[in-house]
């Protein structure tokens, strides 16, 4: 396990987790974001964005909200709903959709 030099303080913990709500409410409340379900997650002072989204436009208006708040410390595994390299390929070669 990952032991950090300098130990991190329940008061930047608390920091880091309320910098992680931040980011989150200000992807709720984003112009077009109301329906997105994205979940922000700090781990060792980074931010995971984690959800499923319909195209890759939001994406990018996601990472850029939450950059705006966590800088270049934020990471994402958001996965587009329609995105070709999620579709399955059935026995016959055929592309079908995940499901």
């Amino acid at each position: 396990m990952f032991t950090p030099q300098t130990p991190i303080t329940d008061a930047q913990e608390s920091g880091l987790a309320s910098l992680a709500n931040e980011i989150s409410s200000a992807i709720a409340y984003a112009p077009g974001m109301q329906d997105i379900r994205v979940t922000v997650t700090e781990c060792a002072g980074e931010f995971l964005l984690e959800g499923t989204i319909p195209d890759k436009a939001t994406a990018d208006r996601i990472e850029a909200v939450a950059r705006a708040i966590g800088g270049g410390k934020v990471i994402s595994r958001l996965q587009i709903a329609n995105d070709e390299a999620c579709r399955k390929t059935d026995a016959n070669g055929d592309r079908r959709q995940p499901g």
